[in-house]
């Protein structure tokens, strides 16, 4: 159950975006490869997005290394969701 909390609170940054102070293009393209990484569950590339995203808004770092904990948490325990629905683009 964890792992699924996780997982919501990771969707709810994606879906919500963050306030950054980058240009709206990086922003959106960050967002866009989170997602990616998101729906096909690659918690490594989705850590490593997280770390572009905190040099792209050193405002968000709190929030940012909070989602960060969560994914190493997810990798770590290799969660894998059944029936997780991929990126609808």
């Amino acid at each position: 159950m964890t792992n699924f909390k996780s997982i919501i609170s990771i969707v709810f940054l994606v879906t919500t975006g963050l306030n950054f102070s980058s240009p709206v293009f990086a922003q959106s393209y960050l967002n866009f490869q989170l997602r990616d990484a998101l729906c096909r569950q690659n918690w490594a590339a989705a850590i490593a997005i997280i770390d572009r995203m905190k040099e792209a808004a050193p405002s968000q770092i709190r929030h940012l290394n909070n989602y960060r904990a969560s994914l190493v948490n997810l990798r770590n325990s290799r969660a894998r969701l059944a029936g997780w629905p991929p990126a609808a683009y």
